[in-house]
């Protein structure tokens, strides 16, 4: 990751987020502000996403939901639906 110093706050964000493009972007300011700016891709997004408690507790109900009968699997559906068993 790129480390860059920014003194003037009123830098373009456009340029902000072509130097960031490539592999994320450390931005540090006066002040001794830091700033991180990562390009999201699926992989980061599915870490992200696994590491969120509330997505978590979410999935745990709707794994309960589930084994309890008030929701289907996709895969339940499809073969229900498919006249296959």
């Amino acid at each position: 990751m790129t480390t860059k110093h920014i003194s003037n706050l009123e830098t373009p964000l456009r340029q902000i987020l072509d130097d960031a493009h490539n592999g994320g972007l450390l931005i540090e300011t006066d002040g001794e502000v830091r700033f991180a700016v990562i390009p999201i891709n699926d992989d980061l997004l599915d870490v992200l996403l696994e590491q969120s408690p509330k997505l978590i507790t979410e999935c745990k109900k709707i794994r309960e939901d589930v084994k309890a009968g008030r929701f289907h699997t996709l895969e339940a559906v499809k073969q229900k639906y498919s006249g296959t068993k």
